[in-house]
Order: structure tokens, then C-alpha cells, then sequence
């Protein structure tokens, strides 16, 4: 453990150990990453800021502190601000601490806002001006001076940070200490500080809605920028890359309706037959945004307002209670009201309400087409799919336009003439790093009776190496026979059978029972095929073939119904235009259904022929765990999935799936789930594991020490539940995809002679000695090679694992990239990206610790992604090429596809896993969640399916 004087303990990690790998053809990449190339100042002031009332918009934040930068003490200092309570200076203030009262211009003085008339519960009141008479006069409401927008700032000098601890940081000198992490941060922000008075701060990325592309329903697409700065080894860098994010479209509200309508409605006059389900949509989009409203004129400077509910009723169904001179009350509709006190005579009056909470809890209603939604509000629920597609095209660039397009985004971010670099004395580089990488060489993947070198990251399946029986099965059809004819489905069996025999699987039925059941009743669907099953093959049921309608929109609640509901049966999932399509396609579609079928009736596609000899030499199980959390604002639980490999070859896998409190990353009740899962291996095995990997997804680094503290204890808790003495050897790394580093090709890259692995090296597999370069002897091109399936989920992205059964077979293959030769050059694959088994542990990575950047997958479709590994704590005492080399192999045993995939398969497992559960919990958490002492609710999977590859 090291300590700091300016900080508390840190934790430390596993260190490097060794100055990096040296298996694999060298080459040279660039990366965005762009130097700090100076780096001068040697204190940086940090103080704390508190504003008083608390201010929440970010416009006014933005605002304010422009006045604040005005102050004396301030003016002649370049400070920068977060938007949240902490400022930093690179020069020494003249205060410790400071109090200024500010007044923020907001309406014209010169307005009277009188009090607006009161509403009965539930009825609407107004901000307007004086009610003028409807009859008998109204009594005018008396006035309230204007609101002041009066601030007091707070300034308290926090800490001083001395920058020598970084220097030796990054000079691998010293541990890094609170005041290393005080002054990346402080750096951060220096570099998004003066983007930030003018575009949309999001994190560390800065968007603005010049060209937003609409992406419907009332989102649109903003293109920026992301910045961040990263230490590296020897110095500092500014990661930099293009960003796009989903906005809330701005505009009149009445408008934004018509987008939420677009297949009902082309303009507001349309939306005068509104249905209750229609208004708990508006009410779902449009609660929490903020507007104005517009019919106090245009000299009136708007306040912003924060949208409580949409009116389940139109404007002029809505009443209220206005009080004449006379004393006495009058009722009085929404357009009555607009019309009498600003002469507006609505134009939609069946419009529904904007409703703002006003005192007591009263709603104040506000007629839909005098309020505008203020632009700048990220929308962060989960996309529909055409939304997704069109985001997904709109942002996919091949690597050499993704590299312009970085490059073009340095007169945006204006560096050269950004006063505040200027003060803190930092200059970044226009010029990609260019570092070295190196490509390690494929396993060669073994198959029934032969084996084959995999060619840019896919190779041509052969037979199984391990065909399961399928003994006990029938058709369900969930479409109706007019749409899908019964000969149609038995074509479809006969090719699937076909294809499964000769891949290796024995099916000793060929004539499954088919029955049409019903989509709207599962469980009576579900139930009835089932004795249909154990009627016909005189045995319970394997699996189900289920053949769904349409978009397969059932098929949550098949899979909730099926895996949780008594003993549990297995189903494939296949939609009924499958079934139809010709037999070519079909084919090669049964094919990809078939790896998948074997796999959850526990067989074995393919392993790594030589094996690995760390995965050999002793029983080793290969944990993934991942936490899925609710969309901001969903009131439900995160979901904790934790699998597990259950045979020698890190093939089969067995998963565990809880619920915990929402938001929370770090795993409750984790040691219960390892001990089930290392008694299933031993069940499986017939012997404990002598060693653990354990591979953790979506950790961000300020979680590490509460990650390891806690979730690598709970492992050990678990090993020692079974006996005290039981301790093995275990290896904890996270394992990130959402970062922004990405590699592109060089043009000089021209691999060196392959470096072997010294006696030094632990865990090398052996068949790895001696081997020729990536690029010689490789196997050529096959035509006809299947590429990697479309439909798997796409990890990125985050889409649910019903498109398993999409279609997984594209047919011809990927043009290869102008400019480069598919033969001469064996960097870039024919996507244009870095060749898979691209992998980076120098320059940009950590200076101490044991980390490393692994392109494990061949490119598709646009910029490829990197995975970096991160080993917090090392107990196998791997060297780099042992532990990198391991994990790149492990990429090659991924269940659903001829391919090596782009993170290590437990963790993709956990993710899919992590996501079925998500459909176990429909609107609300289902009946089969309990709850276990210790460890919070728990799922009940099906006892009958709990250690089979069910989710895959």
C-alpha cells in the first residue's frame, strides 16, 4: 500500500509485471491520443464553490459565473469551473476564502408579474398578468414585487496541489496519490471549460445541434466532441474523439406532439382525438423537461420551467375558480381564460396541458401551444430500434474517415487561442500518437476430426467437436398457419435436423410434433407442447423450437414463462420469416442455429487445438460478472448476472442472476453466487478448481479500491465456505469497452520478425513456441466463409439478446478497403481496421499498473473498439505476454459464431445473461424474485435448466 502526504491510503494494484509483452508480429498504430506537450505550471489552487440558492440549470450556471468571473479578486485570473463546486487556478488567489453577492439579470424590471388567480386542487392557475373581466368583471390580482435573482458565492480554498507527485507519477517514480487524480481532473476541465459557456456540456464530451440529425419521436442526434486527459507512460495525453449523443427535440410543444404521433398526425390539428394511451406517451417524453412559454410577448425574457405532467385533459375540459371584484367565483375554462386576459384565442383547444407543480402542490396548467421545449436536454432512455438504426448510421465511419473527422475537429476546439490553456501553460499536440503495437498470432481452433487457423478473426465451422443429443423436441408455431403454412415448417425442420447431423449432433427423432399454438396465451401454448413432446419422444422435453410472428415481440414473455416456471425448459427462438426464406439461405442460417443448439444441450463447438496450457496443466474456471442498471429515472433494480465455465476447455458455461438496490455497481451477496457456481464445476469436473480468473465488466476507475475491497474478498469468502483451507490462486482484471481509444493502421507498418516468448514467461501456451509471424503460413481467404452473425446482440450498444434469433448469416463478404492489398498487407483486415490480435501495453497505458488494449475481433462495420484489461490483483503471477496471450485466446471460444469476439466471452455471457433477466422483470419485478438473507432478492431460474447454456 502506498501513502501520500496530500491524501489518504490508495489502493494499489497488480504493477506491470515486466516492462510489456514481446509475443507477436511488431507494428506501428496511431491512436487519439495527443500530447500535453507542456506542462509547466508546478501548483495548480483548488477551491470549493457553493452558490446559494442552488442553481440546477445549466444555461443560468453558465451565466452566472461569467458575472463571477468579474470579481476583483477573480478578474485577473484565468479560473476554471466544473458547473458544480469545484474551481481551480494556476495561480495563487489573494483569499482563502470569499463571500460576493450577485444579481443575475433574468426579467425586465420594468414587467410586472402580478399574482396569478387561484385553482381548486387539480384545476389549473396561471402565471399570467391581470385577469381581465369574462363577466362582471374580474378583481385584478395584486402584483408581487420582482423576483430576485440574487446569488451569494461561496469560495474556500480546499487544497494545494503540488505537481511534482505527478512528474513522478508518470516517470514511474512514485505511486500515483490524490494529488495526481486532483490534477488530471483539474486538466479536464481546463480543457472543457471554455467550450462549455457555449455548447452542451455532457461528462466530458461537449455537443452542439448544429446539423442534428432527426432521429423521430421527438429526439434528435447532436454531433461534438469528447476530450479527456490520461496519463500515460512518461506523460500526459488528451484523449480526443467525435461524439454523438440522443437530444430532446426543442421547439413548440403542440409540434413536438406531432413528432411523438408521426404515423397518426401531420400537424397539430390532427391530434384532436387523443386516447388515454396517447397521453401517458406525452406524459413519459415530456415530464422533467424544461420551457417557456411564449404568450407574454417577445420582450418579456422567459423563465424557464420544469414540465411536472401532461393533462390527462384537453384545455377545454380543464376548470378553474376565478375570483371577481365583486367577491364573488366564477368558473372559467383554460381558453376562456387566455382569451379574456391576453386577447389569445387558442387554436388546438383539445390540446392537452403542460402542468408545472406550483405551491402546495397545485398544478398550474399552461395550454400546450404558448410552451416551447428549451433545446439542450440529452435524452437518455433507451432508444426504439429505428431510432437506433438511425443513430447507428448516422455514426458509423470507416477508420480512415473517423481519423479526418477527429483531425477536423481541432477548429472547433480551438487550443491555440484558448486563454485558459494559456494560463494553465498546456499545449496539445495536433498529431495522433503514433505507438507500437504488436498482432498476436490466432490459436489454431480445433473442430470434430480437423482443425484451421482462423483468417482476421473467423474461420470456417466444421463439424462440432463435441455433438450433442437431441432426443425429446417439437415445433412451436406462434404464427398463424395462413401466414405460415405447416409444409413450410416442416421444410424448415427437415433442413435444421439435416444441418444439425451433419455438424456432428445426434437427432434420432426427424419427425418432431408440430403444433400451431397461440401468442397471447404462452402458458397454455407452453404447456400443451410440452405433453405433446413427452407424448411423442417418451421422455420429458429437451427443447422447444419456437417459431414467432412478426418482430417476435412475444418473445420476453416466452422466455420469462419457459426459464422460470417450475422445472424450466429450453427453447430457440426463430422468426417464421426464417422459415420461408430459400434453402441456401436457410442452410447457412440452420448452421448458425445449430452452434447455438448445441450449446445449451451442453456440447462443444470447437476448442483451442493445442489448449492453453494455464487452462490445462490445472482445473481453472473462468469467471464473468456484469451489473446492468435502469434507465435514468426507471424505478427498478440493477441486475447482477455472474457466470462461470463448467468444463476444461473454458467452453460450457453455468450463470447465477440477483437483483440489488438500483444504481449500485459494486455486487451484493456476490460470495453466494460464487459458491453455487464453483460447486457446479466440481459437479461438472469432479474436482474444485485449482485457479480462478475472474473477468469484471463496467467498472469505472474511481471504483477500483471498492471493487477489489469488497467483490475479490466475497470471492475468497466463498472458497473458504467450502473449506477453510481451500484457497486458489485468483486473478481479478475488469475489463472496459466504453472508452474512446481507437487504433488505426499506419502506412508504414511492416511486421518485424515474431518475438518468442523467454523462459520468463509464465502460462505461454506451448504451441505458441516457435511459431512462424502472424502473416506467414496463414490459410487464404475462403469464399463463401460465413461472416459473423448480424443479429447477435451488439455489445456496444447494449441491445436485449432477443436478436439472438435474427437472422445470424450475411451473405457475401465485406469489400476490402481501397488502397490496401489483402495479401501484402497483414495490419488492416478489409474493414479498413487493425487486424484482430492488435494489441497496445505501452505509451498510453498506465504507467505502473498491469493493463492493456486488445483488439480481439476483426472489423465489420466502422471503427473498431478496443477492449482495455485492467488486472487489479494477481495472485497467478502472470507475465504480460502470459495473461494477454490467454485472454486473446479465450476470444476464440465464444459459443454463437465462427469468429474471436471483441471481449472475452464470461463477459459477454454475463452481459446476455444480465439482459434475459431484464424480460424476467416485465413491468415490474415478476412473482419468481425472492429474496435471500444476505444477499438481497434473487431470481429463481428454473432448477431444470439453471446450469445449462440456456441464455446463449
Amino acid at each position: 500500500m502506498f501513502s501520500s502526504s496530500s491524501g489518504p491510503v490508495l489502493t494499489e494494484n497488480a504493477r506491470r509485471p515486466d516492462s510489456g509483452g514481446t509475443l507477436g508480429s511488431k507494428v506501428d498504430v496511431k491512436a487519439n491520443f495527443f500530447a500535453l506537450k507542456k506542462l509547466q505550471v508546478d501548483t495548480l489552487w483548488h477551491y470549493d464553490v457553493s452558490i446559494t440558492p442552488l442553481l440546477e440549470d445549466k444555461t443560468k450556471i453558465r451565466r452566472l459565473w461569467k458575472l463571477i468571473e468579474r470579481i476583483p479578486e477573480l478578474a485577473k485570473h484565468k479560473v476554471v469551473f466544473d458547473g458544480k463546486c469545484n474551481a481551480y487556478a494556476a495561480q495563487e488567489l489573494s483569499f482563502d476564502k470569499l463571500t460576493r453577492k450577485i444579481d443575475l439579470p433574468d426579467a425586465d424590471p420594468s414587467q410586472s408579474t402580478p399574482r396569478p388567480p387561484n385553482a381548486i386542487p387539480g384545476a389549473p392557475k396561471s402565471d399570467s398578468g391581470v385577469a381581465k373581466p369574462v363577466t362582471g368583471g374580474a378583481k385584478s390580482v395584486p402584483g408581487r414585487d420582482q423576483r430576485r435573482n440574487e446569488f451569494t458565492v461561496k469560495f474556500s480554498r480546499v487544497a494545494v496541489i503540488e505537481l511534482e507527485e505527478l512528474h513522478r507519477f508518470l516517470r514511474r517514480e512514485g505511486p500515483i496519490t490524490r494529488s495526481c487524480y486532483q490534477a488530471i481532473q483539474a486538466f479536464n476541465i481546463v480543457l472543457t471549460h471554455k467550450l462549455s459557456g457555449t455548447m452542451e456540456l455532457q461528462g466530458r464530451s461537449v455537443y452542439h445541434s448544429t446539423g442534428a440529425q432527426d432521429l423521430g419521436g421527438g429526439v434528435q442526434r447532436w454531433n461534438g466532441a469528447f476530450q479527456s486527459v490520461r496519463a500515460g507512460q512518461d506523460k500526459l495525453y488528451a484523449n480526443i474523439d467525435i461524439a454523438s449523443t440522443a437530444f430532446y427535440k426543442a421547439g413548440k410543444v403542440e409540434h413536438l406532439m406531432v413528432d411523438l404521433m408521426a404515423r397518426n398526425a401531420r400537424t397539430p390539428a390532427d391530434l384532436n382525438r387523443l386516447s388515454p394511451t396517447d397521453l401517458r406517451r406525452f406524459n413519459r417524453h415530456f415530464k422533467g423537461l424544461p420551457f417557456t412559454v411564449s404568450h407574454r410577448g417577445p420582450d418579456f425574457k422567459r423563465r424557464v420551467r420544469k414540465i411536472s405532467e401532461i393533462s390527462m385533459k384537453r384545455a377545454e375540459d380543464i376548470t378553474f375558480d376565478q375570483e371577481l371584484n365583486d367577491g364573488s367565483k366564477k368558473a372559467i375554462t383554460i381558453p376562456q381564460y387566455y382569451d379574456a386576459a391576453y386577447s389569445l384565442r387558442l387554436r388546438y383547444p383539445f390540446l392537452p396541458c403542460i402542468g408545472v407543480k406550483g405551491k402546495d402542490s397545485k398544478m398550474i396548467y399552461y395550454p400546450a401551444e404558448v410552451c416551447e421545449v428549451v433545446p439542450g436536454r440529452r435524452y437518455q432512455k433507451k432508444l426504439g430500434p429505428d431510432q437506433t438504426a438511425q443513430m447507428i448510421r448516422g455514426t458509423t465511419l470507416r477508420p480512415s474517415d473517423r481519423a479526418k473527422r477527429i483531425e477536423q475537429l481541432f477548429p472547433l476546439l480551438d487550443h491555440d487561442r484558448d486563454e485558459y490553456l494559456k494560463s494553465f501553460k498546456l499545449e496539445v499536440s495536433k498529431d495522433m500518437e503514433v505507438i507500437p503495437a504488436r498482432i498476436l498470432s490466432a490459436p489454431e481452433i480445433g473442430f470434430g476430426g480437423r482443425s484451421e487457423k482462423p483468417f482476421q478473426g473467423s474461420w470456417k465451422l466444421g463439424k462440432l467437436y463435441k455433438g450433442a443429443t437431441l432426443s425429446s423436441y417439437g415445433i412451436l408455431v406462434l404464427d398463424h398457419e395462413s401466414s405460415l403454412a405447416e409444409a413450410q415448417v416442416r421444410n424448415f425442420v427437415r433442413v435444421l435436423t439435416q444441418t444439425l447431423v451433419e455438424k456432428g449432433m445426434s437427432v434420432p427423432i426427424n419427425d418432431p410434433p408440430i403444433m400451431y399454438g397461440q401468442a397471447g396465451n404462452i402458458e397454455g401454448s407452453v404447456n400443451t407442447m410440452r405433453s405433446l413432446i413427452t407424448t411423442h419422444c417418451r421422455k420429458p422435453p429437451q427443447l422447444i423450437l419456437v417459431i414467432l410472428p412478426g418482430d417476435g415481440g412475444v418473445y420476453p414473455n416466452l422466455k420469462t414463462y419457459c426459464e422460470t416456471t417450475g422445472a424450466g425448459i429450453m427453447t430457440q427462438c426463430v422468426l417464421s420469416e426464417k422459415a420461408t426464406q430459400d434453402n441456401f439461405k436457410m442452410k447457412a442460417y440452420c448452421g448458425m442455429l445449430t452452434l447455438k443448439i448445441n450449446s445449451k444441450l451442453g456440447g462443444c463447438n470447437s476448442v483451442l487445438k493445442n489448449g492453453s496450457k494455464f487452462m490445462t496443466e490445472q482445473p481453472t474456471i473462468i469467471f464473468g460478472a456484469d451489473v446492468t442498471h435502469p434507465a435514468r429515472g426507471e424505478d427498478r433494480p440493477s441486475i447482477v448476472a455472474v457466470v462461470a465455465s463448467m468444463d476444461i476447455f473454458g467452453f460450457q458455461f453455468s450463470g447465477r442472476i440477483k437483483v440489488q438496490e438500483g444504481g449500485q455497481e459494486v455486487i451484493d451477496g456476490l460470495k453466494d453466487l460464487v459458491l453455487q457456481l464453483l460447486l457446479a464445476f466440481e459437479r461438472q469436473v469432479k474436482s474444485l478448481p485449482a485457479r480462478i480468473l475472474f473477468y469484471r465488466d463496467g467498472v469505472s476507475e474511481g471504483q477500483y479500491a471498492d471493487i477489489l475491497d469488497k467483490e475479490f474478498k466475497a470471492v475468497k469468502e466463498a472458497c473458504h465456505q467450502i473449506n477453510e483451507n481451500y484457497d486458489p490462486p485468483t486473478t481479478f482484471c475488469v475489463v472496459k469497452k466504453r472508452h474512446h481509444a481507437r487504433f488505426f493502421p499506419t502506412a508504414k507498418n511492416s511486421p518485424g520478425q515474431q518475438q518468442q516468448a523467454g523462459s520468463e514467461q509464465q502460462y505461454s501456451p506451448s504451441f505458441q513456441q516457435g511459431r512462424p509471424s502472424y502473416q506467414q503460413g496463414r490459410p487464404p481467404y475462403q469464399q463463401g466463409r460465413p461472416p459473423y452473425q448480424q443479429g447477435r446482440p451488439h455489445y456496444q450498444q447494449g441491445r436485449p439478446p432477443y436478436q439472438q434469433s435474427r437472422p445470424p448469416f450475411q451473405q457475401g463478404r465485406p469489400p476490402i478497403q481501397q488502397g490496401h492489398s489483402q495479401q501484402n498487407d497483414a495490419t488492416v483486415d478489409r474493414s479498413g481496421n487493425c487486424v484482430a490480435g492488435t494489441i497496445v501495453d505501452t505509451v498510453i497505458t498506465h504507467p505502473t499498473e498491469f493493463d492493456f488494449y486488445l483488439q480481439s475481433h476483426g472489423g465489420i462495420q466502422g471503427t473498431s473498439r478496443p477492449t482495455l484489461y485492467h488486472i487489479l490483483l494477481d495472485e497467478n503471477k502472470f507475465s504480460s505476454d502470459g495473461f494477454q496471450e490467454l485472454t486473446y485466446q479465450l476470444c476464440h471460444t465464444y459459443s454463437r459464431c465462427p469468429k474471436s469476439v471483441s471481449i472475452v466471452p464470461a463477459v459477454y455471457y454475463a452481459h446476455l445473461l444480465a439482459y434475459r433477466a431484464r424480460y424476467y422483470q416485465g413491468n415490474e419485478l415478476s412473482d419468481s424474485a425472492s429474496s435471500s438473507s444476505g444477499s438481497g432478492p434473487t431470481f429463481q431460474t428454473s432448477s431444470g435448466i439453471l446450469d445449462n447454456m440456456y441464455f446463449v
